[in-house]
């Protein structure tokens, strides 16, 4: 199984966490720009993947509720350049205003995005929330939910057990039924064991972080990605260091 790592705000203490691991990983580090993303070097890392944010009062994550000014200028930096992506596709929270003032664009946004997946899917990486099946189509709608089958792109399920009670037989089926569908194409997220933008979120204890990975790999998970980098201890790291 391939180990990645989310990296939300990457300095040189969270990027030099990248000492603790032995084995090749990829990195998938959050900036506002290409520019800024292209300024950050990280030594001994298989791959760098850029994970464009925005302005929190822009919506931070990418939806057809962002501020349009702001998905139209991220999109044509994207087109602009061929590196790789992770798409947080997510819903405003702390914004919720922009479920009003966007709502006039929501159809246009909605209508960029398709267009750009279409064009770009391959080298997306979508970050997408693990919800009850029965709502996938409704996301799929909003996009916060691409199919591999129509884009070709990545898909990763954000599966935060410390964040969310889940039922880990049933984690088991759709981690199974999510292989079966997508194969190499399907990731799950674990975590979290370190904060993240909401700045409340309960850190994972190692042992129920290697729960949720052994269930993934029984599931036949091929990769999986930690948030974030910047929260590995020595603790973490045996533990990851051993599995691969």
């Amino acid at each position: 199984m391939k180990i990645s790592f989310f990296e939300e705000f990457p300095d040189e203490k969270t990027l030099g966490k990248i000492k603790l691991i032995k084995f090749p990983t990829k990195l998938i580090v959050a900036a506002k720009s290409v520019k800024d993303f292209e300024k950050i070097k990280v030594k001994n890392v298989k791959e760098t993947i850029y994970w464009p944010i925005l302005d929190k009062k822009e919506g931070y994550w990418l939806s057809p509720f962002s501020k349009r000014t702001a998905l139209l200028r991220t999109i044509k930096e994207l087109e602009n350049s061929d590196c790789k992506i992770m798409w947080d596709a997510e819903l405003p929270t702390r914004r919720a205003r922009l479920f009003f003032t966007e709502s006039n664009n929501f159809f246009r946004n909605r209508k960029t995005i398709l267009e750009f997946f279409r064009k770009n899917g391959h080298r997306i990486y979508v970050s997408e929330t693990m919800m009850p099946g029965f709502l996938e189509k409704m996301a799929e709608f909003l996009c916060v939910n691409f199919s591999p089958y129509k884009y070709k792109n990545y898909k990763i399920k954000m599966c935060y057990t410390s964040m969310r009670r889940f039922n880990l037989e049933k984690l088991y089926k759709r981690f199974a039924d999510g292989v079966d569908k997508y194969g190499d194409h399907f990731l799950v997220a674990f975590g979290t064991i370190a904060v993240g933008i909401l700045g409340n979120e309960p850190r994972l204890k190692a042992d129920k972080l290697a729960r949720d990975i052994k269930i993934a790999d029984k599931a036949g998970v091929k990769e999986i990605v930690i948030f974030r980098l910047g929260g590995l201890d020595k603790e973490y790291a045996k533990y990851l260091n051993d599995l691969s």
